[in-house]
């Protein structure tokens, strides 16, 4: 069976096609989540500074967040394979550009660009 995502866009009024952008196959989405999540392990230091500094914010959501991505990222180590375990931790949303490239947006704010390959 082959699933695919598609902009929650695309047919939200009945007969009107809101979205032009191509549907993006499972394996996609999966490659995608993993370079980027890679990414953030890679780049950790750097977040920590971010992820400390949201950890004190006045706004639960993003203190909580922030907590939850330092205790996380803290003992993470790159993936080979998808975990959707990880993927529901970390994971917002998707936005296909026309370009062919990929925004993976994470639970902290954090915007990391990807090429659809």
């Amino acid at each position: 069976m082959r699933y695919v995502w598609q902009c929650s866009e695309k047919y939200k009024v009945k007969g009107v096609k809101g979205c032009n952008n191509k549907h993006v196959d499972d394996s996609v989405l999966y490659e995608i989540f993993m370079n980027a999540y890679n990414s953030v392990v890679q780049n950790k230091e750097e977040l920590m500074k971010k992820w400390l500094e949201m950890s004190e914010d006045e706004n639960e959501w993003k203190r909580v967040t922030a907590k939850r991505f330092i205790d996380h990222f803290n003992e993470a180590i790159e993936i080979n394979e998808f975990d959707s375990n990880l993927f529901y931790k970390t994971f917002e949303k998707l936005t296909v550009l026309d370009s062919g490239k990929v925004i993976v947006s994470l639970l902290d704010g954090t915007d990391i660009e990807c090429e659809i390959e």
